[in-house]
């Protein structure tokens, strides 16, 4: 079975489509879902314009030392975030990023 890397303009799609309907809803929209900490597909997601749409963004730090780099990896997102909230008219919001379970291998 070949296992398929998402594509952030998909990604961003299927957010912008559903993304009003939950804001009307008064809830949060969570994107991204990040395992690993893959640097290089959230500056995708940020490209596509993802921040238009989203009010946080999870990610999952699988790596065999999970600690090793953290908070690194977490200072260079933020900053990301930040920038290209500047950039895309959602610096008004609060974008988050919110951790959700972590592991490593036994």
């Amino acid at each position: 079975m070949r296992v398929q890397t998402p594509v952030a303009s998909s990604r961003r799609t299927f957010l912008g489509r559903t993304g009003p309907t939950i804001g009307a809803l008064a809830l949060s929209l969570i994107g991204g879902a990040l395992a690993g900490m893959p640097t290089e597909y959230l500056r995708s997601l940020l490209k596509s314009g993802i921040l238009r749409h989203v009010d946080k963004i999870s990610c999952h730090p699988y790596r065999a030392v999970p600690e090793t780099g953290y908070a690194e990896t977490l200072r260079q997102w933020r900053d990301m975030i930040a920038t290209f909230a500047e950039s895309t008219g959602a610096r008004n919001r609060k974008i988050e990023l919110w951790q959700g379970e972590n592991g490593c291998p036994s």
